[in-house]
């Protein structure tokens, strides 16, 4: 079956992505959303997403960091705990544009089943990099489930409308009680 026209890019030839009607979803878990805008940390991103309804729905999440840049790479990962969401997840982000962003040029989202597929062979796949072992926690890959993910990565996203302000008063607060 064809999957798309060939182009050049950077002097190699590549596939194009398949049309939305071509993809297979059978069994995919895992999606790659590409063209989030670089002003998004992953927290927003989590937020937003929960905000639509996917709060629940993921085991896992990572939005890749430019450290050098200081800025998302424009692209995330999710794995669905049920197949049928990653399709959902593709109707419904697929070609949509999140709240935040570079004004009328925001780019469309693209989502697309990820290369590693499932919450395990993601696990695997970043058990022993540096993203994970070496950089700060806020631009690592997040686990959701309790079995066998990394302790330090084992947390359920904090998707609150309480402003940052408040939230770092009230960390304060409950440090400074704890300390007394």
């Amino acid at each position: 079956r064809h999957c798309g026209l060939m182009t050049k890019a950077r002097g190699q030839q590549v596939r194009m992505p398949r049309r939305r009607d071509e993809i297979d979803w059978q069994d995919r878990t895992t999606v790659m959303v590409r063209n989030i805008p670089s002003v998004y940390m992953q927290r927003d991103l989590i937020n937003e997403l929960d905000a639509r309804g996917w709060k629940g729905t993921y085991d896992f999440f990572y939005l890749p960091f430019d450290l050098n840049k200081k800025q998302n790479m424009g692209y995330c990962f999710m794995n669905f705990k049920d197949p049928s969401l990653a399709e959902a997840c593709h109707v419904a982000l697929d070609g949509a544009q999140l709240a935040r962003g570079e004004g009328r040029g925001r780019k469309r989202l693209q989502v697309v089943p990820a290369v590693t597929q499932g919450y395990q062979a993601n696990l695997e796949h970043f058990q022993h990099s540096a993203v994970l072992n070496h950089h700060r926690q806020e631009h690592g890959p997040i686990f959701l489930r309790d079995d066998n993910a990394p302790p330090a990565r084992r947390r359920e996203p904090r998707s609150t409308n309480v402003p940052l302000e408040s939230r770092l008063r009230s960390e304060e607060h409950t440090s400074e009680l704890q300390s007394q």
